[in-house]
């Protein structure tokens, strides 16, 4: 892996709880289709981009999005921003995966005959 890459995660959450949800649906598809073409693909409830851009430009490319949907507001009642709940960027190399177990404790598998192995 190129060490100028680094991998960027862009959460997004909608505010189905206070709009309404054919609405927060149908601008969450937009979204989730001009995210895409800006070449962010979707992992794990976030959109992911590895680039050699920075943190910043990263950050601009996926605020850019949302804004630029600002120009179809007219299809929504409020600002589209006012419809997302959650919008944060996470660099990637500090993200800790919980589903997985911790490095330290290993990872035991069980063969076909029974027999636990414990591997570190």
């Amino acid at each position: 892996m190129n060490p100028s890459r680094r991998t960027y995660g862009i959460v997004i959450n909608m505010d189905y709880e206070h709009h309404k949800y054919a609405i927060c649906k149908a601008l969450w598809d937009e979204i989730s289709n001009h995210m895409k073409s800006e070449h962010f693909s979707f992992d794990k409830r976030m959109f992911v981009l590895t680039t050699e851009l920075g943190k910043d430009a990263v950050c601009n490319k996926a605020r850019k999005v949302l804004e630029e949907l600002e120009g179809y507001k007219e299809s929504y009642e409020k600002r589209v921003f006012n419809y997302v709940k959650d919008f944060y960027a996470i660099d990637m190399t500090e993200y800790v995966d919980l589903t997985l177990p911790q490095c330290c404790t290993g990872i035991e598998v069980e063969e076909e005959i029974g027999e636990e192995i414990k591997l570190n």
